[in-house]
């Protein structure tokens, strides 16, 4: 019988939580070895390792299942030539604890009296799958215990958290626990910290809303009732992206409830909390609000006019815009070019020189704010006139069959082209055409006397026409002319009678002139044959009406028919003073005169405030001596007055003076405000102030707003030529109160009407 196969001595440890060395002695034949486990928590025994090498002495176990704390036992036997050997001796082996990393720099912050926000730092482990949260609790029976805090068991990589819901003025002390993958909890925890809540906190604002003031401002209104703590200040906090966190924009004082945030970026989303503070720093919980600020407005532009060099391109002006680009292109030209340097911001027009006549150009323009860029607007096209320009014409009767005609033109064309109408313009004839250089022509073309004829002209150069003129039209003669004449009264019992004769090619020469009179429907008389122009007749009676008529005497006896009859009634032989009028100023006027008679007793001086149809005697009868000047006070500002002198020599009057107008200064002006909705939520303000004469400079216009029996407060502040701006931001179906305020430069302030708009619903 064969001896029995000695039985190996068989000892081991744990060497990690998931790892077993063993170690055993053998002294028998060669064999081969192998190793059972029980495992506590499995509660079965399994092979663990066999047909080890016959010279193996030690095996270590890794990757053991991922368990803490387990009882394992291991036992080993030889096998050599088909025989085994008994059991060993059983070692039994306790796994210790898993350790993982724990976070680090664990940190607590009281931030209200109910709220304490922890902090600490991420250590990447593969093995971490949670971490949670634990406060130390007391239990009923007065010892201390921790408890997972509810809501905080969230994935490693967080690294900050607010526990909320705590009672003011109390210490809470805090750890943080991980968990494997697996979801093994690890008894191990961090350092514990601990914060004390605020006292009771200031109560939370109220109706927080926020509006849109301009395309990169935006203003946030709430309201507030103090509670138990008042608030000493209150904390406005944006962001852009709240899960990356909040950033403290400004802490206004306690009795504010309004903010404006500048320096937005257009069509981007804002969030906001609003929190109260009270003075030992303790803070009420966020409220929130969001808006979205405006997109710059795209310009919209028209060709207002061209000639051959230029283009005058218009827009209407973009609230807040600080500039504006325009640019310029050919139409088969892929590339535009900016026209000039940028436009200024209260411009509102562009007028682009040095183009080519007859060419058709493209532009665009954009809105500049800042940093920011408004759309390209949609292009328009602007098509440069020729150099010809419409020719002024005149045309005059030179006798009965012929017409002058003689034009202007500056286009140096080869050469003009004219038509001739006898029907109105209704249709058109070809006349003539001469050269560039003529610009006058004498039409004796089937024209007879009392004829009335039209007459265009236009300027030619290659293949190009210029516009036609004007349509001068004229009357031919109806044979032997007569005189053209005129009176006047040197004085007031005297007439003085003055002529021209409308033959310019002298073809009815004139020998001698006859001048007729008479008074009322009575015959008429010869009083004078003179040689030339004038003809005056002094020491008339006075008060009497009379009327005089001029003939030529031409060749052969023959007398050219009677000139228009000309009627005066002469007047007193006291000559009027002559009068002047100056404004000294808003309620003033200084009235001076010269000339006033010999001999005068009295001057009588009238005012006229409609023009002339109404006149008061100012002043009283003014009896001499009176000297010049006279100021007439107590007048109303920016009103035309006139005025009138007559003189009295004993028993006579003089007619009376000259009309000497003067118009007072304008008081103040006040800036006239409308308002008009331009959609839901706009509305355009446009406002006038009335000084042409720039008596009273402006240094700045300030646009203001109110809703109810609020207080008015800025909403935009613009330069002295702006005279219209947009309020975008406004609610639909809500009522607003507008006025606009002017800054003289002398620091005067000066406000405008109130003006109430309703905006529609959308």
């Amino acid at each position: 019988m064969a001896d029995p196969i000695p039985v190996p001595v068989l000892s081991g440890t744990a060497t990690d939580w998931n790892s077993v060395t063993l170690d055993w002695t053998y002294d028998g034949p060669d064999a081969t070895f192998t190793i059972s486990r029980y495992s506590s928590v499995t509660n079965t025994t399994v092979t663990a390792a066999s047909g080890l090498a016959s010279a193996t002495r030690t095996y270590t176990e890794t990757d053991l299942p991922e368990i803490r704390e387990a009882v394992l036992k291991y036992r080993i036997k030889a096998v050599a030539g088909g025989a085994e050997s008994d059991w060993s001796n059983e070692v039994t082996v306790v796994t210790p604890q898993r350790q993982l990393p724990l976070p680090t720099g664990l940190r607590a912050t009281a931030t209200t009296s109910t709220t304490v926000s922890l902090a600490w730092t991420y250590v990447s482990d593969a093995r971490i799958g949670r971490v949670m949260i634990q406060v130390e609790k007391t239990g009923d029976n007065g010892e201390k215990y921790w408890d997972d805090v509810q809501g905080s068991y969230f994935p490693e990589q967080f690294q900050a958290f607010t526990v909320t819901g705590l009672q003011p003025a109390t210490t809470y002390r805090y750890r943080l626990q991980v968990r494997t993958r697996g979801g093994e909890v690890i008894r191990e925890a961090t350092v514990p910290v601990e914060a004390t809540t605020k006292a009771t906190v200031p109560a939370q604002v109220t109706n927080l809303t926020a509006t849109n003031v301009t395309y990169t401002s935006a203003r946030l209104v709430w309201e507030y009732t103090a509670g138990d703590v008042a608030a000493a200040k209150f904390n406005i906090y944006r962001a852009t992206d709240p899960i990356a966190g909040y950033t403290l924009e400004a802490s206004l004082q306690g009795d504010k409830r309004l903010y404006n945030d500048v320096l937005l970026v257009p069509s981007t989303l804002y969030h906001y909390r609003v929190t109260s503070v009270a003075a030992d720093g303790s803070e009420s919980n966020p409220v929130e609000v969001a808006l979205t600020t405006g997109t710059l407005y795209t310009p919209a532009i028209v060709v207002q006019s061209t000639t051959s060099s230029t283009a005058v391109i218009g827009w209407h002006a973009v609230p807040d815009a600080e500039g504006y680009e325009l640019q310029r292109r050919l139409p088969n030209d892929a590339a535009w070019k900016d026209v000039g340097p940028q436009i200024p911001g209260t411009d509102t027009s562009y007028t682009d020189s040095g183009l080519t006549e007859m060419t058709e150009y493209r532009y665009r323009m954009r809105v500049v704010a800042g940093a920011y860029f408004s759309d390209w607007s949609e292009e328009v096209a602007a098509i440069t006139t020729s150099a010809l320009k419409a020719p002024a014409l005149t045309a005059t009767a030179r006798s009965a069959t012929e017409v002058f005609l003689e034009w202007t033109g500056d286009a140096a064309p080869d050469s003009f082209m004219i038509e001739k109408s006898t029907d109105q313009g209704s249709s058109w004839a070809p006349l003539a055409t001469v050269p560039g250089a003529t610009t006058r022509y004498t039409d004796d073309q089937g024209n007879a006397p009392g004829n009335r004829r039209w007459y265009r002209v236009r300027e030619h150069r290659g293949t190009e026409n210029s516009p036609w003129s004007n349509v001068a039209d004229v009357t031919l003669w109806y044979g032997v002319p007569a005189p053209d004449a005129s009176i006047t009264q040197p004085t007031g019992n005297s007439a003085k009678i003055t002529w021209t004769w409308p033959d310019p090619d002298s073809r009815y020469p004139v020998l001698s002139w006859i001048v007729e009179r008479r008074t009322g429907t009575g015959a008429w008389g010869v009083v004078g044959n003179p040689d030339n122009p004038p003809f005056e007749q002094t020491g008339l009676d006075a008060g009497v009406t009379y009327t005089y008529r001029v003939t030529a005497v031409l060749a052969g006896g023959v007398r050219s028919p009677a000139s228009q009859e000309l009627t005066i009634t002469t007047r007193s032989s006291i000559v009027a003073p002559v009068l002047t009028a100056v404004p000294q100023a808003s309620t003033s006027i200084k009235v001076s005169w010269t000339g006033e008679p010999t001999g005068a007793t009295s001057l009588e001086l009238q005012r006229s405030a409609d023009g002339g149809k109404t006149w008061v005697t100012i002043g009283g009868a003014m009896v001499k001596p009176k000297s010049s000047p006279y100021f007439d006070n107590n007048l109303t500002p920016a009103t035309t007055y006139q005025y009138r002198m007559r003189a009295t020599v004993g028993p006579d009057t003089s007619d009376w003076s000259n009309i000497a107008t003067a118009t007072t200064a304008k008081g103040r002006p006040t800036p006239v405000l409308t308002v008009t909705a331009v959609n839901g939520s706009t509305a355009r303000l446009a406002w006038t102030w009335d000084d042409p004469e720039g008596r009273y400079p402006i240094q700045y216009f300030v646009a203001e707003e109110r809703q109810g029996s609020d207080p008015f407060v800025p909403i935009g502040s613009h330069g002295p030529t702006v005279r219209t701006a947009d309020r975008i931001g406004l609610t639909p179906g809500a009522t607003y109160d507008f006025r606009i305020s002017a800054t003289l430069t002398t620091g005067v302030t000066v406000v405008s009407n109130v003006f109430t708009i309703t905006m529609p619903a959308r």
